[in-house]
């Protein structure tokens, strides 16, 4: 795959050989370092591709072995900037079009909330409204653990919450207490290290730690 794009990039044709002695010039193609590819014999002739490069390098080889060649297809880069060098507002188009998308990607354009049921949409993105996440954020001044911390502060009825970034996307997932639990700020006088044991049996499948390394 980099191969093909180097090519395009670089732009190469494909060209047809005729004339006497044409093993002796591929010989003298790979004595000047001069790549080709795709090589086909029709009849009595070969086709093969060239790099633009080596197609200006064998024309001293092409006088001196009295080989004719024939330029059939142009392929790459080169050819389609000169193809459409008269067309400079379509360039000028393309190029502003990539940049505005390369610019647009930047920012978040949806904020999207997951798992919640009591709570609706429009009361989680009112708040999220007042400490400023906002659609046209940029993804880079996005602080997910801030974030997480302070919805769960808010919102009495959210036990566990996460934030990622997808593309222009800000997913906020959200799980809600059961049964009339809220969740409760614990302090801890004891830091060091403890486990953590779940009040029903279940299996682990996914882990999301913010500092650490998770085991189970």
């Amino acid at each position: 795959m980099l191969t093909r794009i180097l090519k395009f990039l670089k732009g190469y044709v494909r060209i047809r050989l005729s004339g006497y002695a044409p093993e002796r010039f591929f010989n003298l193609c790979g004595h000047h370092g001069i790549v080709l590819w795709d090589v086909r014999f029709i009849g009595t002739e070969y086709e093969m591709c060239v790099s633009v490069g080596g197609f200006r390098s064998l024309r001293p080889l092409v006088r001196k072995m009295r080989t004719r060649v024939v330029i059939l297809e142009r392929h790459g880069l080169p050819f389609l900037l000169h193809r459409y060098r008269k067309r400079k507002i379509f360039a000028l188009g393309a190029l502003g079009a990539f940049v505005l998308l390369r610019v647009l990607s930047l920012f978040i354009w949806n904020i999207h909330i997951e798992g919640n049921n009591s709570l609706s949409d429009d009361e989680i993105l009112r708040y999220l409204t007042e400490i400023n996440i906002v659609h046209g954020m940029q993804k880079s001044t996005v602080q997910g653990s801030e974030i997480e911390a302070a919805l769960r502060e808010y919102f009495p009825e959210i036990t566990w919450t996460s934030v990622e970034v997808k593309g222009t996307r800000l997913i906020v997932h959200v799980k809600e207490s059961e049964e009339g639990e809220t969740s409760k700020n614990v302090e801890i006088e004891d830091e060091s290290p403890a486990d953590l044991v779940a009040t029903r049996a279940g299996t682990v499948v996914s882990m999301i730690v913010r500092s650490g390394t998770p085991a189970v």
